[in-house]
């Protein structure tokens, strides 16, 4: 019974987390985060062109996976969208867990460090990813969950007007009401 009770919490936790609606990021500020080159900048340098920040740290394997999938339609976005990962202000991680987190995975795209802390200010942490317009507004989110690389490139194809690219890339499930249900189901049979 108490299994039961702690999945069903557990379960309840998920269900609210994933009624956050998609867009309830709000940038508020024009935030520094320091580049892996030692670099600061301001998210405003990057005003004229989409965004895609991808909320990280060197030790979450839900970061781990999204850059995997970021990593599988770079090339075919890179002209048209601006990848950044940017380790949160919380994470606890430096600069040079940040260089070798992007080193050591091997990508191209802008890796930063939170250096203000940012992040927290507006509530948000490894895990989640904002798609910015070409204005920095957030268009859209994906709050705390493992996002396919088809689920990226719709997301993009949509605010550039453009038709699907061929991005078929769906090994993921982003949607963490399906993972809870995977995670629920053995506990509720092992109770009959």
């Amino acid at each position: 019974m108490k299994r039961l009770t702690l999945a069903s919490a557990f379960f309840l936790g998920i269900l609210f987390f994933s009624s956050i609606p998609p867009t309830s990021a709000v940038l508020t500020a024009d935030f520094e985060f320091q580049l892996t080159t030692g670099e600061v900048v301001n998210i405003s340098d990057y005003k004229g062109k989409p965004v895609l920040i991808e909320w990280a740290a060197t030790w979450c394997s839900t970061c781990k996976k999204n850059q995997e999938n970021l990593n599988l339609i770079y090339d075919t976005y890179k002209d048209n969208i601006t990848f950044i990962s940017i380790s949160y202000g919380g994470s606890r991680d430096t600069l040079e867990d940040v260089k070798d987190m992007k080193s050591s995975r091997g990508y191209d795209w802008d890796f930063g460090l939170d250096i203000n802390n940012y992040a927290s200010e507006v509530k948000t942490a490894n895990g989640y990813n904002w798609l910015l317009s070409a204005d920095l507004k957030v268009l859209k989110t994906w709050n705390s969950t493992i996002v396919s690389a088809k689920a990226f490139a719709d997301a993009f194809d949509e605010y550039l007007g453009i038709a699907n690219v061929g991005v078929t890339n769906e090994d993921v499930v982003s949607s963490p009401l399906f993972l809870m249900t995977l995670l629920i189901l053995p506990l509720l049979r092992r109770r009959k």
